[in-house]
């Protein structure tokens, strides 16, 4: 199952995440109507039968007798008042509809920010004096660089000695890693390694958006049990029961207990929904895990860990956010059916391990450390391994984790000057990087774009780097950009797109990097919202396609005759093309790419997958794919929220 079909598995459990919801909203429903008839004709409330209204006809009876002249009445009703039913339903289904779209409105506005705030989680700065925060860090950093996926923000949850982790977002772009102190202090790197890969796994599957979607069900459906205890607490407060006497206060007591008991069955019913949907993507994303680092005795032996400690959380936001972390967050049930992971047995033994075995070998003493680097030094003798990489096979790359990219990104990473790499995690070192990459991308651009002498040395040196390292740097210098204010970033973008856009040819290489910091800095600092899938017509998808297809056909093109060999090759993937010409050089320039990405950026993956595999296609009509295509290529497929793995080019030429 390739990257797209994950994302189009997400959208069908989305589809069945809601059916779940209107069932528990029925039964919560029916539940409170009951219950309200109930209260209402133990109050002695409407007449029936020739019993008198209000409570002066009941107060002369016993609580025994009056229970039974209260069920008697609904017996009566046959059960059934239709004012009542109406009422409860209207009044529920805005309660609950409301609830549930407030609270994902107010997650997808701060993203998986609000997620890490809400729990405790502390923004963890580059600048960092913890060798573990350090560790964590870069680990993070190495996985982000070979997945092709912006370095998402760190939180770290101070205090919690679980170990446990968790990815929250609304998308790729909007995602943050969260950590738990304890796995951060208690876990090698290796063990930190296999977490973090299992977390990446959930931004590219398409589970967060999935998460933040259950989240705000469950919201929704525990809110009853929110306004039961509220009701309690304020007739506690107010002592009216015992003010009023003759049982005025009685009924409404009945209702707020009823309330909690209901929604005592709404958090029973979360909890099987948040299972029967998290369960078995924690599976696929042990399997994408290791498939990626080729460790799987780091991971078994985190989770080994984990058995012998613990994985709860002491936050009492905890229960909200269960179904997103790495291992079961909450205290265990009574019923494993309601947990929302799989058992720790069983995920070791599926990786091919034996738990019991790596925990004895823990509580031994034993240091389990040295095999997981004797097991990463064997396994990594195949990184770098080159891929065949026809338009299929190398769409088919998109958003999956392997074991090249990975090793790709390590060697990368160690190629990288360390005084650059500490540059890009400070807002305004980073802004230096960015600004002089748009002055690096042609031998004479520093003397005809700018005169700013604070560059010329850092603009120098980045021109001797090659091309991969420089727009490695570009997607490392997020972490830095990403600590600005919202207006000084919004001032920087306009200086920086000023600078590409001044002259009158935009280099790949300029672009790319312009792309790099928009496409993953403007959701963060509120410029955009976050993006939303939408069923869009034929044309709009023919026309973005085009214009999409076009410029990559002139741009990878020594000649017009090219151009139209390589729109053509691609036309015969992307449906949509069929019958289309390319357009004319004046309309297709990189200028007019960002419209068309904004827009196919909300199309289905069904559709992302055939547009870019079409993209690959034109780019590989000469035979061959350069440094720069490929950095288009990925720039492109990030816009569209289909991160591109870092693979070795040159070996595939």
């Amino acid at each position: 199952m390739n990257f797209f079909e994950h994302q189009e598995k997400a959208n069908k459990q989305t589809s069945i995440l809601m059916v779940y919801f209107a069932v528990s909203v029925v039964l919560t429903i029916l539940g409170v109507y009951f219950l309200i008839l109930f209260a209402s004709n133990y109050a002695g409330v409407g007449h029936v039968g020739g019993l008198k209204s209000g409570a002066e006809s009941l107060s002369h009876h016993s609580g025994d007798t009056r229970l039974s002249i209260a069920w008697e009445m609904m017996k009566r009703q046959n059960f059934f008042n239709p004012e009542i039913f109406l009422s409860v339903t209207a009044a529920l289904v805005s309660l609950i509809g409301i609830t549930s779209l407030f609270k994902i409105s107010q997650i997808s506005q701060g993203g998986g920010a609000y997620v890490a705030q809400s729990l405790g989680g502390r923004l963890l700065d580059g600048g960092s004096s913890s060798p573990t925060q350090k560790r964590l860090l870069n680990v993070v950093e190495e996985m982000a660089l070979a997945s092709g996926v912006v370095v998402p923000p760190v939180y770290i949850l101070d205090g919690e000695r679980g170990i446990n982790a968790f990815a929250a977002g609304f998308s790729v772009k909007d995602a943050v890693i969260g950590v738990t102190d304890g796995a951060v202090e208690t876990l090698s790197r290796d063990e930190l390694q296999g977490v973090i890969a299992h977390e990446f796994s959930h931004i590219l599957n398409g589970d967060m958006r999935l998460n933040i979607k259950l989240m705000g069900v469950v919201s929704g459906i525990l809110v009853i049990a929110i306004l039961g205890r509220t009701l309690l607490y304020g007739l506690s407060y107010s002592g009216r029961s015992s003010r009023e006497g003759k049982g005025g206060g009685v009924p409404l007591m009945l209702v707020a207990i009823g309330l909690i008991g209901i929604g005592g069955i709404g958090v029973l019913f979360g909890r099987l929904i948040k299972s029967a949907i998290s369960r078995q993507r924690e599976f696929l994303a042990d399997a994408s895990a290791i498939q990626f680092t080729r460790n799987p005795l780091g991971l078994a032996t985190a989770f080994a860990r984990i058995r012998a400690l613990s994985s709860s959380l002491d936050s009492p936001q905890a229960e909200q956010v269960s179904h997103m972390f790495f291992a079961e967050g909450m205290k265990n049930s009574w019923f494993g059916s309601m947990d929302t992971h799989p058992p720790l047995e069983e995920r070791v033994r599926r990786i091919g391990f034996d738990i019991d075995q790596l925990t004895e070998d823990l509580r031994s003493n034993e240091t389990i450390d040295s095999l997981v680097t004797t097991r990463e030094v064997k396994t990594r003798q195949g990184f770098g391994s080159p891929l065949q990489m026809t338009p299929q096979a190398l769409a088919d790359t998109v958003g999956m984790l392997n074991s090249e990219s990975f090793g790709q990104a390590l060697s990368l990473i160690d190629t990288i000057p360390e005084h650059l790499r500490e540059m890009a995690k400070f807002p305004d070192s980073a802004k230096l990087i960015i600004l002089a990459l748009t002055l690096s991308g042609e031998s004479n651009s520093f003397e005809n774009q700018t005169q700013q002498k604070d560059l010329e040395v850092i603009s120098r040196e980045l021109s001797a780097l090659s091309p991969e390292i420089r727009y490695a740097l570009a997607e490392m210098s997020a972490v830095g950009l990403r600590k600005l204010s919202a207006p000084d970033y919004t001032a920087f973008r306009e200086q920086l797109l000023d600078l590409i856009y001044k002259d009158d040819h935009i280099t790949i290489a300029e672009y790319v990097v312009g792309r790099m910091v928009t496409d993953s800095l403007d959701v963060h600092h509120g410029l955009y919202p976050p993006p939303q899938e939408k069923n869009l017509p034929a044309d709009t998808i023919k026309k973005e396609a085009r214009t999409l297809i076009s410029v990559l056909a002139y741009y990878g093109s020594s000649s017009k005759d090219e151009a139209r060999a390589a729109f053509s090759a691609a036309s015969t993937i992307v449906k949509y093309l069929q019958g289309s010409m390319i357009l004319p050089t004046e309309e297709a320039s990189l200028e007019t790419l960002d419209n068309a990405l904004r827009v196919l950026e909300t199309s289905s993956p069904k559709i992302k997958h055939e547009i870019i595999k079409g993209c690959i296609c034109s780019v590989q009509a000469d035979g061959k794919i350069t440094e720069e295509e490929y950095a288009l290529l990925r720039a492109i497929s990030s816009s569209l929220q289909c991160p591109m793995p870092r693979l070795d080019v040159a070996a595939w030429v």
